[in-house]
Order: C-alpha cells, then sequence, then structure tokens
C-alpha cells in the first residue's frame, strides 16, 4: 500500500479551550439544496442501472432552491410567490440510441424527497420545478453515450479531478451536539429518511454550539408553524416548552463533565413560517453551502471545501471518497478505539480508489498492519456505488453518528 501513510498525533477539540460547531438542519435552505441533488442523482442513477446497467455521465450539484413569498399570520398562510427549484448541471439524456426522460426522473425524485421531509409543503401548489440541466460539453457523446464503450470509467477507474476529502472519528461533544439536538425534532424512517416529529414546528432548523472551556452555550432557532400558533403567547409558551425538552437532551449528553445552557429563538423576533423553512420568505440555498458530508460545519476541525451532494457517483472524488473516507474513520474508530484523522488525495487522470495518497492520523500508536488491513476492507473492497446510492448523504452522515452515539 504505497499510497497509505500513517501519522501519530492527531488534533482532539474536547482538548482545545475553545470550540465552535454550527448545524444547518435538514429544513436549512442550504441542506435541502444538498439532498435534492443527491436524491435526483441517486433516481437517475437507479433508473439507469435498472435500464442500461450502467450508470451515465451526469453532475447535478448546483441545485438551487428558494425565492418563495408567504405571507403568514396566526392561523393562516397565503401563497404570494411560489418556490422555485432549478435543478442545474449536466446529465446524460440518452444511453445506447435510448432516450432518458431526464426532467421526468427529476420532478418525481424532487417531490418524493419533499413530501415526508416538508409535509407543510404542497409540492404541486407551493413549488415550480426547473430541470435546467443541460448536455453542454466539449466532449463527444459524453452526455450522450452511444454504447458502454463512451464510458471510459467502466474500463479505467479515475478521478475525475485534483480535490482532497477529509473525515474524522469519533465527535466531538460540541459536534455531537449539533447533530443530537437537531434530530430531536425528526422521526427516523426504516429507509433511514426523516419526518417531522411536531406538527407544529417547522424544519429549518439552526443549532449553533460554542464551548468555552467547560461552559456550553447553545442556540436553536426553530420557526414554528403559522397554521399552529392562536396567539403570540401560545407562541412564547411552545417556544419555552421546546427549550426545556432540548435543554433535557443536551445535559444527558454532555454529563457532568460541562455545564450546557440551551436557548430557543433568542432574537427576540417572532420565528413563525407558513411550510416550515426560509425558502418561503426569499431566502435561497444552494449546493454546498451548509454542511459538511459530515452533517455540520466545525471552525476547529481540518476539513475540505469539496461538497459532495449530487456529483457523480461513479468516479467524483468528493462523491466517492467523501463517503469512504467517512467509512473508514468510523471502522478505525470502532474497531480500534482510536480516534483518527483521514485527508484523501486525488490527482487528476490518477487513482481514485485507492487514490494518490491516503493520510491516516491516529491519536494513539496502532501498527500499520491492523490499519492496512481495515483499508483493506473498509475502504478498497466495496461496492461502494450500491452504498452511495442507498439513500442521500443528509441522512447517511446521520447514521455514523448513531454508532458514536450507541458506543457512548
Amino acid at each position: 500500500m504505497n499510497f497509505l501513510t500513517l501519522n501519530r498525533g492527531c488534533l482532539d477539540p474536547n482538548e482545545q479551550p475553545f470550540e465552535i460547531v454550527e448545524r444547518k438542519g435538514l429544513g436549512h435552505p442550504d441542506s435541502l439544496a444538498d439532498g435534492l441533488a443527491d436524491a435526483i442523482s441517486i433516481a437517475y442513477s437507479k433508473y439507469c442501472l435498472d435500464r442500461f446497467g450502467v450508470v451515465p455521465h451526469h453532475n447535478l450539484d448546483k441545485v438551487y432552491i428558494g425565492g418563495g413569498h408567504f405571507l403568514r399570520d396566526y392561523g393562516s398562510r397565503t401563497m404570494l410567490a411560489p418556490i422555485q427549484l432549478i435543478v442545474n448541471g449536466r446529465i446524460s439524456n440518452s444511453m445506447d440510441g435510448s432516450e432518458i426522460d431526464v426532467q421526468s426522473i427529476q420532478r418525481e425524485a424532487a417531490s418524493e424527497f419533499l413530501a415526508p421531509l416538508m409535509p407543510h409543503l404542497d409540492v404541486e401548489q407551493h413549488l415550480e420545478i426547473h430541470p435546467n440541466a443541460t448536455q453542454h460539453t466539449q466532449r463527444d457523446f459524453w452526455f450522450s453515450p452511444r454504447s458502454r464503450e463512451d464510458l471510459h470509467e467502466l474500463s479505467r477507474l479515475k478521478a475525475n479531478d485534483t480535490s482532497l476529502c477529509v473525515a474524522y472519528a469519533p465527535l466531538s461533544v460540541c459536534e455531537l451536539l449539533t447533530i443530537v439536538l437537531e434530530q430531536a425534532f425528526w422521526n427516523v424512517q426504516e429507509d433511514g429518511g426523516r419526518v417531522p416529529r411536531w406538527t407544529d414546528i417547522g424544519q429549518d432548523i439552526k443549532v449553533m454550539v460554542l464551548r468555552n472551556g467547560r461552559q456550553i452555550d447553545v442556540t436553536v432557532c426553530a420557526p414554528f408553524m403559522s397554521n399552529s400558533m392562536s396567539f403570540y403567547e401560545y407562541y412564547l409558551q411552545r417556544v419555552s416548552e421546546t427549550e426545556s425538552l432540548l435543554q433535557q437532551l443536551a445535559e444527558s449528553v454532555v454529563g457532568n463533565k460541562y455545564q450546557v445552557k440551551v436557548e430557543v429563538n433568542t432574537a427576540g423576533r417572532l420565528y413563525m413560517l407558513g411550510v416550515g423553512s426560509c425558502i418561503e420568505c426569499g431566502e435561497e440555498g444552494i449546493v454546498g453551502r451548509g454542511n459538511s458530508s459530515g452533517g455540520f460545519i466545525a471552525a476547529g476541525r481540518p476539513h475540505s471545501m469539496e461538497a459532495a451532494f449530487g456529483k457523480n457517483p461513479v468516479y467524483h472524488t468528493g462523491r466517492v471518497l467523501g463517503y469512504l473516507t467517512q467509512k473508514l474513520a468510523w471502522a478505525i474508530y470502532r474497531q480500534t478505539g482510536v480516534p483518527n484523522v483521514i485527508h484523501a488525495l486525488t490527482i487528476n487522470g490518477g487513482g481514485l480508489v485507492p487514490p494518490d495518497r491516503l493520510v491516516i492520523s491516529t491519536a494513539q500508536e496502532v501498527s500499520r498492519t491492523a490499519i492496512a488491513d481495515i483499508v483493506e476492507r473498509e475502504f478498497l473492497n466495496t461496492d461502494y456505488l450500491s452504498e452511495v446510492l442507498r439513500m442521500p448523504a443528509v441522512f447517511r452522515a446521520l447514521n455514523f453518528v448513531a454508532q458514536d452515539l450507541q458506543r457512548r
């Protein structure tokens, strides 16, 4: 394994004097864009695998959602302008001479993703979907492959870009809090998706965690649904009830080692929405502006700017190694009990699995043989395409965190 480098030593955020972590919840505009990009790519890939046995070239990593205009009042909502979903990117619209109805695939995938996640959003009435992906390229037949021979990655898998992916395990207490507190608003479905836990709370939730020494301060922004709020005092009552529940949950997570204080909707203004996300009042979401593929934004951690969502699941570094490095980091931690950080670097046209460089830094000494065995099992010998296509990364990241909670 000439590509593998082992280092002794990696930063433990819990031992630093100061830490800030943020999570944009599943209904935040940027998280919606990330999830939709993945959901559409997954639906397209599965359709093509079933029909042609291959995944044609596509990248849908420039999805936009937002710009709606709704009026809200106690017990009511009124739409003045619908929300816009623009599916930007590039996508093959034919394979082996057969047309692919990419517009229908995109519309159905977007609807199926949003329906359980945003139950107050009527996709037919409140959302305009614009399939804007093109087939523009300098490469002949790249987005209209005549046969499998035009999919060169099938004969030689290469990285599509020079880029870096970073992953680590386990989570710091602040990182864990951002996930646990935001996920308190959701119930888990059998397929790994999420549905809202409370009908009167919206989905555009944001959690900011600041730790200074042993004091942790948490700010949660959570919208309440206008149709469920009869007057301001009732809104305040629900805010107080939610704050109390989250305070108890936070205390159970941090234990006796930290002092924690949770505040909900501290801005002093009414946070009330009609469909559950600020995409209804002019806000906008774009792929890659939100959480990392790990599920949060950690200011003190090494990280990559590579956005994984919606990119090609066969050969794009961000999509493939964004998943495999996470899987490997958690496998190393689970099997050795040692915290670790992974950097995976690819060179355009070079190797993808394995990458040009795989650098694993561990908090304690671990034998190269033990690490190499885990890399072999969890990283090299894996059907990553099937694994990536199981669910959007916005949900998959939460499953890795669930493993951490079980260990604790």
